[in-house]
């Protein structure tokens, strides 16, 4: 799959009503599995939304928002996510779920597969979802019927040879505003984040999060202490 200059419509046009710049996804994805890493804010979510609306705008007929769009027809499309609670749904927790629904999606991908993994197994512990993360990277990894992308927070999910690991480039810590109200340091934020995709390295030296926080009016002392931890972690 290859997207030059997509756009996802609503997104672009929450940037225009906040006065921000929207940048287009422009991307390559491998048949199996990719991980794309990134704080919050940071564009990882819009990338599978992005290329959730550009697949179905291909495969219902309609005219595709980007400058090119290479893909190919998918039998099964599943968006695995933040979603309204279905009735079948009720009794179970956030990752249950999420476990319901994957559990659904399994039986497809031995068929041509779309796969969106917006920050699975979130709700849960850390560990036991890295470990859970791992088993179905590995398992997806050397599938060429299925495209699968995770975004996902956790750093330690395995690392595998067949598997592509990716980051948006993020926040430049050097650009965070110092003041202003909310509206405008959401403004300022997304003009110091760089929304493209780039190779993931490693565990970045400085945090993200706490930039974004301390941007967003986190106590100054607390932001502090917080990096001092991360530092040691």
């Amino acid at each position: 799959m290859i997207v030059e200059g997509g756009r996802f419509l609503p997104c672009e046009a929450a940037c225009v009503e906040l006065g921000a710049i929207y940048v287009p996804l422009d991307a390559t994805f491998a048949p199996g599995a990719t991980v794309i890493f990134g704080s919050n804010m940071g564009g990882k979510t819009i990338v599978l939304k992005t290329l959730a609306f550009l697949q179905l705008c291909a495969q219902t007929g309609l005219f595709v928002p980007a400058l090119a769009f290479t893909t190919r027809v998918f039998l099964h499309f599943h968006f695995l996510g933040e979603g309204g609670i279905r009735r079948e749904d009720l009794g179970l927790s956030g990752f249950g779920r999420e476990i319901q629904r994957f559990n659904e999606a399994w039986g497809d991908f031995a068929e041509p597969t779309l796969a969106l993994f917006d920050e699975f197994a979130r709700t849960t512990q850390s560990r036991e979802a890295e470990a859970l993360l791992s088993a179905i990277l590995e398992a997806l990894g050397g599938n060429t019927a299925v495209l699968a992308l995770f975004s996902t927070h956790f750093r330690g999910v395995r690392r595998f040879d067949d598997v592509r690991y990716l980051r948006m480039k993020g926040l430049d810590p050097a650009r965070v505003p110092a003041e202003g109200g909310p509206r405008e340091r959401i403004q300022l934020i997304i003009r110091a984040t760089d929304f493209r995709l780039v190779t993931d390295e490693g565990l970045p030296a400085v945090s993200e999060a706490i930039a974004v926080a301390e941007a967003l009016g986190l106590e100054p002392n607390l932001a502090r202490r917080a990096s001092h931890h991360y530092q040691r972690t």
